[in-house]
């Protein structure tokens, strides 16, 4: 596998510890869901219901980072969810986002996350991530494991001037 500058040991190490998010308590997740959806999202709002719902639709391929402690906090995610209701040229995982807490940023851990999560994804007999990215620090995240864009978000606000 290639690595990058930011595949820095800290996300090898034994201090952190990445297990499927089906793993994981979701209670223990949600507050990074919505710290994640604060940040990232600003058009969703960042609260329990929310966070749930997105928490709710996570594909076996969803990882989560934890501090290999006893009582080791989560501190970061990434969520696919499958597109369903759809039937798609070819098989698509929804990447919902990637959050890793402030403090272990820049250590590889999102990196190391998305990795994982592209490999199962893969093994699952996905052929496609897609995701949007509300920054260009983001996208150039994702780009690190190969992501790249392919499409452009448009957006129109539907209000009159001076209503």
């Amino acid at each position: 596998m290639a690595t990058t500058g930011s595949m820095s040991a800290g996300a090898l190490s034994d201090a952190i510890e990445y297990r499927p998010m089906e793993r994981v308590d979701v209670s223990l997740i949600a507050p990074l869901m919505k710290a994640y959806l604060e940040e990232s999202c600003p058009d969703i709002v960042p609260n329990d219901v929310n966070a749930m719902t997105l928490l709710s639709t996570a594909a076996s391929a969803s990882f989560a980072a934890l501090e290999n402690k006893p009582d080791g906090r989560v501190i970061g995610f990434t969520l696919l969810s499958p597109i369903t209701n759809l039937q798609t040229a070819v098989k698509i995982l929804h990447s919902v986002g990637t959050y890793v807490l402030p403090e272990f940023r820049r250590r590889g851990v999102g990196e190391r996350l998305r990795r994982l999560a592209a490999y199962m994804a893969r093994e699952a007999g996905y052929d496609k991530l897609q995701g949007v990215a509300y920054s260009e620090k983001a996208a150039a995240s994702a780009g690190k494991i190969g992501a790249r864009a392919v499409a452009i978000v448009l957006e129109n606000q539907l209000q009159i001037k001076g209503e």
